[in-house]
């Protein structure tokens, strides 16, 4: 078996064990169907910072805004642009995901680019 078969056998292995219980019906259900429950607080976590993938919350936030009106909706976002583009949603906060720090290793060139000293 190739090294890349072994790998995907030993993936396919682990995620299975790992998601067994999930899905199980044997449980009995928190909320019985047909019960009201009332939603106070949605968090929206979207940890990725590309625009495109921000822009993809904006659908949900239109239709949990129609479906569940007086809830308040908290985003969990990763990015600086969150708070321009949601401006005009209902949004209770955006919670910013702080950016991951990377020390400079010694005698790493800095990077190219307009300098200020003359």
């Amino acid at each position: 078996m190739s090294f890349k078969k072994k790998i995907n056998v030993l993936r396919l292995f682990l995620m299975e064990s790992l998601t067994k219980g999930i899905g199980n019906a044997e449980h009995e259900p928190s909320v019985n169907p047909g019960e009201n429950v009332e939603i106070k607080k949605i968090l929206i976590s979207r940890p990725n910072h590309r625009l495109g993938n921000l822009l993809l919350i904006t659908p949900l936030l239109q239709e949990i805004n129609n479906t569940l009106p007086e809830c308040e909706i908290d985003l969990f976002i990763k990015g600086n642009l969150a708070p321009i583009l949601f401006k005009n949603y209902p949004i209770n906060s955006v919670i910013k995901l702080p950016k991951k720090h990377q020390p400079k290793a010694k005698g790493q060139p800095r990077a190219k680019g307009k300098s200020h000293e003359r």
